[in-house]
């Protein structure tokens, strides 16, 4: 096993040693979201691994904290950070679109701080915030939407810390993972919200309130990461059959998937 780690006096080392993403692109380039920004993985003359980093800064991102990565049709970057809200970016001209959140603007972004990105079936661009629920990208309108205190109660997030996304193909629910509040599946007909939480006395709830990760599974249903195992849950039955539980609390999970954002939007934004 090669370890890649942070080199203080090295510019072609990781950029943080603390990494929470990673992201291979459609051109088979690796990308890295660390705490120190983000990083494109080439190989040196030697074949040794370099890391070219895009930092924080006047001409960088708003912020180094990269929570997810992910790229559109048109091969651009969709990033999230922590804080400096959503970095659009062309890798060929280096050129980016930052989305942050504006008072004065009830379209703008929900929250500066972006963890999951997800685009559904119609194109929509669903983006979890840690602290004011989802916003979604309509590309017909260019504007962000459904900040989720704003809705009716039965439209309603349990929290608005979202740090997980993924749609179920079959049904075209969106499923929500919402930190230490459950799951959020949300009907894609009427809008309305289901909330999954944990029960110690029923053996057939969600494994853990603290929902990281999901995959989908050849049967139809998905398999959902917790701090407590794995659970599975049915789209068509709406329900959870069950879980797989850990003998200790599992640590952090990984991103879903497949998470797939939509193309790059709007002219870039001077920071706020």
């Amino acid at each position: 096993m090669t370890l890649y780690t942070s080199e203080p006096f090295n510019p072609d080392s990781l950029s943080h040693q603390l990494v929470q993403t990673l992201y291979l692109d459609d051109g088979r380039i690796i990308w890295v979201g660390t705490y120190g920004g983000l990083s494109l993985v080439e190989r040196g003359p030697s074949d040794e691994l370099e890391f070219r980093t895009i930092a924080d800064g006047p001409d960088g991102l708003p912020s180094p904290y990269v929570m997810s990565i992910a790229e559109d049709e048109a091969g651009d970057l969709w990033i999230a950070t922590w804080g400096g809200g959503l970095v659009v970016l062309d890798p060929d001209t280096g050129e980016y679109a930052v989305h942050r959140r504006d008072l004065a603007d009830s379209y703008s972004l929900a929250h500066d701080i972006a963890y999951a990105l997800y685009e559904d079936r119609s194109g929509i661009i669903w983006v979890g915030t840690n602290g004011n629920g989802i916003s979604k990208y309509d590309p017909g309108r260019r504007d962000f939407r459904f900040v989720h205190p704003e809705l009716p109660e039965d439209q309603r997030l349990s929290v608005g810390r979202v740090q997980m996304l993924h749609e179920d193909q079959a049904t075209g629910q969106l499923l929500i993972g919402v930190q230490n509040a459950g799951l959020n599946v949300r009907d894609p007909e009427t809008g309305g919200i289901t909330i999954h939480r944990h029960d110690p006395d029923d053996p057939g709830s969600i494994g853990d309130d603290n929902v990281t990760a999901a995959l989908a599974e050849p049967d139809g249903s998905i398999l959902l990461g917790t701090n407590a195992g794995i659970s599975r849950y049915n789209p068509r039955r709406l329900h959870l059959g069950g879980h797989l539980r850990s003998r200790s609390p599992a640590p952090y999970a990984g991103r879903n998937g497949r998470i797939v954002p939509a193309r790059r939007v709007g002219p870039a934004q001077s920071e706020q």
